[in-house]
């Protein structure tokens, strides 16, 4: 995102659009994030989540953005906004979108209409994702994994963040529920159960990473944490 205003040229050696420069400069980045060495990706981007999707613009203002978080986004774009937080860029354009995220994370919504929002979502991700087998685990995408767990930090944010706005603060799992637990949105238990399966499911997913294995784990392996985690998404979820 940018704050440029108007399509005036830049004042460089090779003149060009103003939006065209931002465009280039997403492009650049982009190269320089995903480009392939010995040592092999810097960062994943997964550019399918920018406004409009594939159709969207890579780099577009961010009172762009705004509008179409607030007219145009699904829930799952604002839970996508939950997770999101400013890494690097102008200090007056990271507190303008600190305070769009706030306004669309905090926006009232019916508790009805937003679990079944999000548990379509989620079994689509799953229908479409994951990787188990009878005998193996998915550990991102089997119901009782990690998106279950990141799925139900989402919901407390944008279910509750109306009345508890310190909710939007962190954009990471386990702050989210150490929040939602202080606010007695959810019991000791819950809040205990959600961060010890999602750190034991996280380690197992790094080791994984690290090894170019499939993040996949024996059904046998970890029965009480899937089966605590399920048991929150029901009675949270439905």
């Amino acid at each position: 995102m940018h704050g440029c205003q108007s399509s005036k040229e830049t004042d460089g050696k090779k003149a060009i659009d103003s939006r065209q420069f931002y465009l280039k400069l997403a492009q650049r980045l982009l190269h320089l994030f995903t480009t392939r060495t010995m040592s092999g990706e810097l960062y994943e981007v997964d550019t399918r989540l920018r406004p409009s999707g594939a159709s969207g613009l890579l780099a577009i203002n961010i009172e762009t953005f705004y509008e179409y978080q607030t007219t145009e986004a699904w829930t799952w774009e604002h839970q996508a906004l939950v997770r999101s937080r400013i890494v690097a860029g102008d200090d007056i354009l990271a507190k303008r979108f600190d305070q769009i995220r706030l306004s669309i994370l905090s926006t009232s919504r019916e508790n009805d209409v937003l679990t079944k929002q999000i548990a379509e979502m989620r079994t689509k991700m799953h229908d479409n994702l994951s990787k188990e087998t009878e005998e193996l685990f998915d550990l991102k995408q089997s119901r009782g994994g990690i998106a279950d767990i990141e799925f139900i930090s989402q919901y407390l944010v944008l279910q509750f963040a109306e009345k508890h706005p310190e909710l939007t603060k962190y954009s990471d799992n386990i702050r989210i529920l150490n929040c939602a637990l202080e606010l007695k949105l959810i019991e000791q238990a819950d809040f205990d159960s959600l961060t010890q399966a999602y750190i034991e499911f996280r380690e197992h997913y790094h080791k994984a990473s690290l090894n170019n294995a499939k993040k996949l784990l024996s059904v046998k392996a970890l029965p009480t944490h899937i089966g605590q985690v399920r048991k929150t998404w029901t009675r949270l979820l439905g």
